[in-house]
């Protein structure tokens, strides 16, 4: 995301630029919280995640992309929204939460949206 970054700041997109530094933020959270065995890892996976809703908006909403692209996005920003809410309620969802699941399936769709829009366009 953050190649996508880069492409998309000398492309003059800097909304949908902050998106994908923040989406790559977030990741680098999930990836240093450690594994899903481990104490504490809920909360870890619900601090990092919370930032997938954000971000996929800040990706979506700005002309940056293709509309159906962006409509994917602000589809797959919802259940990280909820999620996220749920944990700023003071509740902590579990990385294998059925809303998870589904989050994961909307952003892995949107990102091989990304890609093939990648894939067929040049500079």
């Amino acid at each position: 995301t953050m190649l996508l970054a880069q492409r998309h700041i000398r492309q003059g997109h800097l909304l949908v630029a902050a998106g994908m530094a923040i989406l790559a933020m977030a990741e680098m959270l999930l990836w240093a919280g450690g594994r899903p065995t481990d104490p504490g890892y809920d909360v870890t996976f619900a601090g990092g995640v919370m930032f997938y809703a954000p971000a996929l908006l800040l990706i979506s909403v700005p002309k940056g992309l293709p509309w159906l692209v962006r409509i994917m996005g602000v589809f797959a920003s919802l259940p990280w929204a909820v999620f996220s809410a749920q944990f700023l309620m003071g509740q902590t969802p579990s990385y294998s939460d059925p809303l998870a699941t589904i989050g994961y399936a909307l952003l892995g769709l949107t990102a091989i949206a990304w890609i093939v829009v990648l894939a067929r366009t040049t500079e």
